[in-house]
Formats: C-alpha cells, structure tokens, sequence
C-alpha cells in the first residue's frame, strides 16, 4: 500500500512539472505579443473662400488635445451633384507639406501632412464651387482612431471678433481697465480655445502688448490691463487678435485716453474798486502739465472772464461788477481736446473794495486835456498803408482769411484752431464747383496745405474740416495765402445752442449773458418741451464729456435739434 501510494505521488509531480513546462515554452514562443490601447483624434478645420482663390487650414489633435505631427489628412469636395475633382493645391505655410502621393493634375482628392505642431494648410489659386469638403484622417501607427470631419466652403470668415460692449475712453485715473471680447463663427470648425492677444497702438504707429489670453469656444473673454501702459493722453487702437491655425482675426477700435484736470488758483483774489483782479491759474493731471484747454470764471450764473492755459498755466483776468464786498467765483475748465477732461470746479472768493471819491479825478483830468487838444486843431491825419502786411482779424471765432498772392499762384496756407491757435493737422481741404468735387488735399503736421485748380473759378467754394473740427465752407477766394480757422465741433455744437436760444428768445436767452447748455435744459424743463431739454443735455455731453465729438457724433446732436 505504501509502494502504490509512492507511485502515484511520482505521477503527479512528473504531471506538474511537464505542464508548468508547456506554459513557459508557450510564454517564450509568445514574448512579442503587447497590448495595444486606442485613443481618440480629433480634426478641426475652416475653409474659406474669396476673390483670391480658396483656402483650408486645420488641426489635428489627439483626445488629451496634444497635436498629432506627420499626419496625413485626405481631402474630398462634395457637391449637391456628387463628389467633385480637387485642383491640385498649394502648400500656405512653410511647415506644412503635401502628402505623399498627392496628385500632380486634379484628382479625387488632394492629401496634406501635418507639421510638427500638428497644423495643416491648403491653397488653391481658384475658387472652388460651391460645397463641402470632407476631411478623414487615419493613422497609419494604428494608435488613434479615424476621425472625420465636413465643413461647408464659407465665404464668410470662420471666426469673427467684437468687443462688447466697445470701450469709450480709458480713464488715466484708473489703474486698471478691462475690456470684453465676443465672438461668433462656425462653431464645429473651430478648435475648443482660440489664442488671443490685446495690443495698444498709438497714432506714432508703435505698440505696446497689454493683456494675452484663450478664447473659448461660445463664451466671451475677459482681459485686464493696467492703464499705465496706454501712455499719455490722446487717441490710440485698441487691437485684439486671435491665431486662427496659424490666420490672424482682427478686431480694432479707436478708443481716447482721458486724464481728468485740477486747477489751482488763490482761494482769495484781491480785485479793484471796478472788480476788475488778474491772477495766475495751474492746471494739471495725472501726467503733470496740462498743455491746452482754457479755464473760465463764472460769478452768480455768467462768464467774468476766461484764458487760454499755456504750458500749465493761465493768466486769468476777470471783472465781478463795480459792487463792493465779496462774492464767491467759480473757475472751470474747458477743453480743446477731447481727451482732457474737467474735474471739479476750483471756489474761489473774489473781494471788490469800496470806490474811492477821488478815483474819476484822472479821468476829467485827461478829458478835459484832450478836448483842448481838439480845440487847438481838428486835423485828421492822413492814413498809411504798410506794404505787404495784410490786415488780420482779431474775432475769435471760425474763418478764413485771404493774405496775400503767393509766388506761382494756386492757394497756399495754414489750418489752426480758432481759440487755441495750433495746428490742426489732416485737416480736409476741398474745392467745390456748382458740378462737385474739383480738388481736394490734406494738411500736414503744421496745418500747412497748398492747391492748384486750373482754369475759371468763378462760383467755386472751399471746404474746410477735420476729424475734430467743424466744417466751414467759403466762397473761393482769389489765389492766395489764405488763414483758416476752425472751431472744434463741441465749440460749434455749443455756439449753435446760443444761436437757437437767441432765436428763440426767453426764458431761453437773456441779454446780459450767454446761456449754458444746462440753463437751456432747465428752462425747457418748466416750459414742459421734452424735445428741446433731451437736445440741450446732448449737446452738454458732447461738449464737456470725454468721448470724443467726431463728424458722426456731431451729426447724431444735431438731428435731435428742435426748430426754433
């Protein structure tokens, strides 16, 4: 019995070993089997087409997003009657390469490789018709999947940017400002995030990169940027791009830097017995020196005097009234580019003396001299005339001036405005025959423009604008040199509201002073007339709020002006 029990525990270990045996040959024999695992891919694409001829572009991606390089991406063009040949293409992009075996002449389809960053692009020098094209992708490695993809030839752009809503003015009292991008296109051609950049462009042309950021698909982006990198005040672009496969997309808007200005003045000005008082005022921002604009002293509802600021300053001269005592005054600033804009009024006290008894005693002295002067004998004295030197008229206001005859004839001369005297530069100088348009120049930096128009003039006008000023329009006048002033449209808008005012007569207007816009307002308010208070507060912002009063802006004020 122990014999047979021995026996059969022999077999069974000769059993085991045999078949561990078998599993370890059947092991080596199979060393080279691996397990393979299949991940997505994905393309997206755009096609467009235009007058110069027709355009694909793409990407191909795997389900983690990172590019597929060297991929081979057939294309197919579908039409409502049935798949279509495919010129042969172009490659758009230095990385991107036509796919082995693509055909020479127009084929059945035309077949692109993917660069290392996994971007493909064709180009056809044609149009091509009205379709689809059908995109498939399969990888020879066997790693990913196929994938496919049919896109429409849109003859619109596949991505469009806006921003929204559009700035209006960037305020150099912010230290930060934000802007908002949206976008719309075709959706299933466009890959999930877009790369976007945000640029400022000044008008000397250079740039200054403000925010950066990815645009997802269907959503808006935010940008943040700190507005000290917009510069000193003025106009500049705001520019925000997006890469679109290696295309740019553009949107841009002009947009004005504003600086608000502080004056600075004596809180208390010593005046005459007559009330008349002249005293220095500053005027700064953010950025120092505040280089235009004027400042205006208002005392119980009227103007009792205004200056120009030059270089900061304004030498200011102002009459309260021959009424002794004192009286508080208010002084103002008035802009002369719409990027400068007024903050709060500086109050000041103005002190009038009493009149002395004795104050006329000079007065009859000098009269009473000069009419004994008359007496001794009454001689008009002959007039002279200076050669070359023409007469020039003082009146502040928009005109034009001729000077005198400049060698070789046409018409020579300068464009400045009207209150602060600088030039205004691309100001429209155009000539005008009862048929239209005859000539037409621009001014330069300094204002400066010269015209030629051959021929009979007679019943021929100038026009005269720019992009902030209003147009004025002459009769033409001889060949000469000729001084142009124009008022800027917020002044224009303004002398227009006195002009109605006057016209209209009260409680609109009242002969000892001018009236403001928000007198106008206020009159049409208790005369129940909607029309002239909703006119009158446009024009109030236009003429003193910060955005800028272009043609367009000035056109929308004056469309609500009542007639009077």
């Amino acid at each position: 019995m122990l014999r047979s029990r021995m026996v059969r525990h022999g077999f069974l270990a000769r059993t085991t070993v045999a078949f561990v045996g078998l599993l370890a040959s059947y092991a080596a024999a199979n060393s080279e089997v691996r397990l393979r695992v299949h991940g997505a891919s994905r393309i997206a694409a755009t096609a467009s087409v235009s007058g110069n001829g027709s355009e694909l572009s793409g990407f191909v991606s795997d389900d983690a997003g990172r590019a597929v390089p060297d991929a081979k991406v057939r294309v197919r063009l579908l039409t409502d009657s049935g798949a279509r040949p495919l010129p042969r293409p172009q490659s758009c992009t230095r990385t991107t390469r036509l796919g082995a075996g693509a055909p020479s002449e127009a084929g059945d389809e035309a077949l692109a490789e993917t660069d290392e960053s996994g971007r493909f692009c064709l180009r056809w020098s044609q149009e091509l018709p009205d379709g689809r094209l059908a995109l498939a992708f399969e990888d020879e490695r066997r790693l990913l999947e196929s994938s496919s993809l049919v896109i429409d030839l849109a003859r619109q752009p596949a991505l469009e940017l806006s921003f929204a809503p559009p700035p209006r003015a960037f305020s150099a009292e912010a230290t930060q400002a934000t802007v908002t991008l949206a976008s719309r296109g075709r959706w299933d051609a466009l890959p999930a995030k877009v790369p976007v950049t945000l640029t400022w462009v000044r008008q000397d042309k250079s740039s200054t990169e403000l925010a950066a950021g990815e645009l997802q698909v269907r959503e808006t982006l935010r940008l943040s940027f700190a507005t000290q990198a917009l510069g000193a005040p003025g106009t500049g672009d705001l520019v925000a791009v997006a890469d679109l496969f290696g295309r740019k997309v553009e949107t841009r808007i002009p947009v004005p830097v504003t600086a608000r200005v502080a004056l600075d003045a004596p809180e208390r000005v010593e005046a005459n017995s007559d009330g008349d008082a002249e005293f220095l005022v500053s005027a700064t921002s953010a950025f120092g020196k505040v280089p235009s604009g004027s400042v205006e002293a208002v005392a119980d509802g009227r103007t009792i005097g205004i200056a120009a600021i030059v270089a900061g300053k304004a030498e200011l001269l102002v009459n309260a009234g021959a009424v002794s005592g004192t009286r508080p005054a208010s002084l103002r600033y008035l802009s002369a580019a719409p990027w400068w804009t007024a903050g709060s009024d500086r109050r000041i006290l103005l002190n009038v003396p009493a009149p002395s008894p004795w104050r006329w005693t000079p007065w009859a002295g000098g009269l009473f001299a000069i009419a004994l002067w008359l007496l001794a004998g009454w001689q008009r004295p002959a007039r002279r005339e200076l050669p070359g030197t023409p007469s020039r008229s003082t009146v502040a206001g928009a005109g034009l001036e001729w000077l005198a005859a400049p060698e070789g004839g046409g018409w020579v001369g300068a464009v400045s405005d009207a209150h602060e005297g600088t030039p205004v530069a691309e100001a429209r100088v155009v000539v005008l025959s009862p048929e239209g348009r005859v000539a037409e120049t621009t001014s330069d930096s300094e204002g400066r423009f010269r015209l030629d128009v051959p021929g009979d003039t007679r019943d021929f006008r100038l026009r005269v604008d720019g992009r902030w000023h209003a147009p004025l329009e002459r009769a033409l006048p001889p060949p000469g040199r000729l001084s142009i002033a124009l008022l800027t449209r917020r002044r224009a808008l303004l002398a227009d509201l006195v002009a109605w005012a006057r016209e209209r007569g009260a409680p609109f207007f009242r002969e000892d002073r001018e009236p403001t816009p928000g007198e106008v307002s206020g009159a049409a308010h208790e005369s129940a007339e909607p029309g002239v208070r909703n006119w009158a507060r446009a024009v109030e912002i236009a003429a003193f709020g910060p955005t800028p009063v272009d043609a367009d802006r000035e056109a929308e004020v004056r469309s609500a002006e009542p007639k009077p």
